[in-house]
């Protein structure tokens, strides 16, 4: 899908959701706008490269994880040894 077209449709979907009223349990959608929205949602979806690109992200959250961890376990050891010496020149 090219990108003015994606931005187009998703700068209409915006247009509706905004439009919404929350208080009604049902929305009339013109079929058109309706099917185009559906259609555009559906090739997004099914893009050759969403799948790798999904599994990049997987790692990538779980690379920064360990990151996270490891900081949070190296800090812990350095508040460790400062209170230990905080304590050795009190005694």
């Amino acid at each position: 899908m090219p990108q003015d077209h994606t931005a187009s449709t998703v700068a209409q979907a915006r247009v509706i959701r905004d439009g919404l009223d929350p208080t009604r349990d049902e929305t009339p959608v013109r079929t058109a706008t309706l099917r185009l929205l559906l259609d555009a949602l559906i090739e997004l979806g099914g893009q050759p490269g969403v799948e790798k690109i999904r599994e990049q992200q997987r790692a990538a959250v779980a690379a920064n994880t360990m990151t996270i961890a490891r900081a949070q376990e190296a800090f812990q050891k350095v508040l460790d040894a400062e209170t230990a010496a905080a304590e050795a020149r009190r005694a």
